[in-house]
């Protein structure tokens, strides 16, 4: 179901380790999984202040987090709503009730991660309004496309990514969800792109299915992570 989101994600991971090559050369990254309860205590900076966490390694799967200490980006990998580790039980991120949640620090870049700055510019000089939608529950979303992309939207047979911004009336939310159109699979793919703390960006990916439930999603990704989070340190 999240196989196509995450195979994105990779991509992303992957690109900010290569921009810090110089420092990792011949460190090797993979994705994998483990049973393992046992805590392991990782840390992100923000703002100047560092972060820090101690999570059971079952929850992760970037390898790098299993050896805990300062990171760039953590991932955890649960089922929503009882937020258990998805692999504890599980062998794939199949299912409908997967949750996927991101956390990335980009002190090192001074980056500002600030999605509702983000989003004013994104809409004034990158993407392209489509249309208006609504989840299952009546909430309204404003559709939009890269620039460049308008033709690709109504060719219906081709997978696409659409962003998908709440609608307020005018307002900017503090979230957007970048989604997957995939016609012959309706339930594929969101990612919530959120902050957390001063300056991270957390993303949460989930089935579009679940899309009405996002607010119950973030919250739910936000309180675990709280769970996990120590005395910070400056």
């Amino acid at each position: 179901m999240l196989h196509s989101l995450k195979t994105i994600l990779i991509a992303i991971l992957c690109g900010a380790l290569f921009s810090r090559a110089a420092e990792t050369q011949d460190r090797p990254y993979y994705f994998g999984r483990t049973t393992d309860p046992t805590p392991v205590e990782v840390a992100l900076q923000d703002r100047g202040e560092l972060i820090r966490f101690k999570v059971p390694k079952v929850y992760m799967t970037f390898s790098d987090n299993w050896q805990g200490g300062e990171q760039d980006f953590i991932v955890l990998e649960t089922i929503f709503p009882s937020m258990a580790p998805l692999s504890a039980t599980r062998s794939s991120e199949r299912g409908t009730d997967v949750v996927i949640i991101r956390l990335h620090s980009y002190e090192h870049t001074g980056a500002d991660q600030n999605v509702s700055r983000a989003l004013r510019w994104e809409i004034a000089t990158q993407w392209t309004l489509m249309e208006r939608t609504a989840d299952r529950s009546g909430e309204k979303y404003l559709v939009y496309v890269d620039k460049g992309k308008e033709k690709t939207w109504y060719m219906r047979n081709l997978m696409m990514k659409q962003y998908l911004v709440p609608d307020l009336g005018g307002e900017l939310p503090d979230i957007y969800f970048d989604c997957l159109r995939v016609e012959e699979n309706p339930d594929a793919g969101c990612s919530g792109q959120s902050n957390f703390g001063h300056n991270l960006s957390l993303v949460f990916s989930f089935s579009r299915h679940q899309l009405h439930r996002w607010r119950e999603i973030r919250e739910a990704a936000i309180n675990l992570l709280n769970g996990f989070r120590q005395e910070s340190e400056r």
